[in-house]
């Protein structure tokens, strides 16, 4: 019911939904949760006028324009795997404070956010829910992109009305996005498949006008995710490749978001025919682009000669490449260290190796240390799981402390200096 308790009503649904899976969609539909309509519509058979019914209830709920109130805070939902829990947000400061380059002046502003967080907490969770209550159900809430499959197979034309007004995008519009973002995430992964034209100008209203930041592996923001996992297009080409550009990658810690991306989307025989081609070009900036990205695309197996060249560099493309190599060997390190941690007999020597991955581990650890430690694990599973459950926030320290010097560089040069490459100046003198 609209006043229960979240939780309740999420997982209540879904227990009723299973539970009453051979009743008539409408005998139940009035007790699900909005979000979860379309989940359990793909959990039975259903003609199209049930389709229809709940795409209506779905629609009254996704379609009233009542505006948000503003949280007065940035808030965050996680989308990495098991991390995402219905409706769990976190707050932080708000955008515009966030987006302050002065130091002085963010120290600043972060001591004040600090001081009043008690009281920023309250009032952002007391217009959180009552903005929830004044049915925007669907705020905060992620979904999943499969549950909208029987919608769009069955109704296709229901897109049109949900995205009235994008073109412009109209104030009504907007609204709509902000009290639905995790339903448009989900809409817009699948626009990007099925129709990439209408799902990219999708992608870019949500780009430009979501406050809500849905984070996804490796701390990145989900709408980067969905742009390089769509299926190959022009459209999702050009978005990717807009993505790899300066305007955006603008900085080493983006360079390294990019690898990321290309490897969780499965684009990295995309970026490396890509890469390959401007490497032995003649425009200077794609040249280093390929040199710091090419190397981070996989994971090298140890030993990793390359990590270790001989003599110093000849010039500052050798040298951005020869950074990559390093942080690649790192990942390589650290990736050997979560395989010793996961074979380890005692519990003694799976605490020092731990110690030793995590002095290796960087972002790229998020892609595969889910998958490594259930393929190699061996005795005490169990006390295994819950020591890296319990240092989690330790581990996400010191991949952050290690992301420390990139922020200020870009293609292995200070920024300044890297700006003087040009965005596309031609061949070096």
């Amino acid at each position: 019911k609209p006043s229960g308790h979240l939780w309740v009503n999420h997982y209540g649904s879904e227990a009723l939904s299973k539970a009453n899976n051979s009743l008539p969609v409408i005998d139940v539909v009035s007790r699900i949760a909005p979000w979860r309509l379309f989940s359990a519509l793909s959990e039975r058979h259903v003609s199209r006028e049930e389709i229809t019914l709940v795409l209506e209830v779905f629609n009254g709920v996704l379609l009233q324009e009542r505006a948000i109130l503003d949280p007065g805070a940035r808030l965050s939902v996680n989308r990495s795997g098991s991390q995402g829990l219905p409706g769990v947000y976190g707050i932080g400061m708000s955008s515009e404070e966030a987006a302050i380059t002065d130091p002085l002046e963010r120290l600043k502003r972060q001591e004040e956010f600090d001081k009043h967080w008690p009281r920023v907490i309250e009032e952002t969770q007391r217009r959180v829910e009552e903005t929830r209550k004044s049915g925007a159900s669907l705020y905060l809430m992620s979904m999943e992109t499969e549950d909208l499959d029987i919608i769009l197979d069955h109704l296709p034309d229901a897109v049109d009305e949900w995205l009235s007004g994008l073109d412009e995008p109209t104030a009504v519009f907007v609204n709509r996005l902000r009290r639905a973002e995790g339903f448009f995430m989900a809409l817009c992964e699948q626009l990007l498949n099925r129709d990439p034209k209408r799902g990219v100008r999708l992608w870019r209203a949500i780009e430009a006008h979501a406050v809500t930041n849905f984070v996804g592996t490796a701390g990145i923001p989900h709408i980067y995710h969905l742009a390089f996992s769509a299926c190959p297009s022009p459209e999702t080409d050009a978005l990717c490749e807009e993505l790899m550009s300066l305007d955006w990658c603008d900085d080493d810690d983006h360079v390294e978001e990019v690898a990321i991306l290309l490897r969780e989307g499965n684009r990295v025989a995309w970026a490396k025919m890509k890469l390959e081609e401007e490497a032995g070009g003649d425009v200077v900036w794609r040249r280093f682009r390929a040199a710091r990205l090419l190397p981070l695309l996989e994971v090298p197996e140890l030993p990793f000669v390359e990590a270790w060249p001989d003599g110093p560099s000849q010039s500052s493309e050798e040298s951005a490449r020869r950074m990559s190599y390093k942080m690649a060997h790192k990942e390589a390190c650290s990736r050997h260290w979560l395989r010793a941690y996961a074979r380890a007999k005692t519990l003694e020597n799976a605490h020092a190796v731990w110690q030793l991955f995590k002095g290796c581990a960087s972002r790229r650890t998020w892609l595969w240390w889910a998958d490594e430690f259930e393929a190699h694990v061996t005795a005490h599973r169990r006390r295994k799981e819950v020591y890296a459950t319990a240092d989690r926030e330790a581990l996400e320290t010191a991949i952050r402390d290690s992301r420390n010097f990139l922020n200020s560089k870009l293609y292995g040069k200070n920024i300044p200096s890297a700006l003087e490459l040009g965005r596309d100046a031609g061949p070096p003198e």
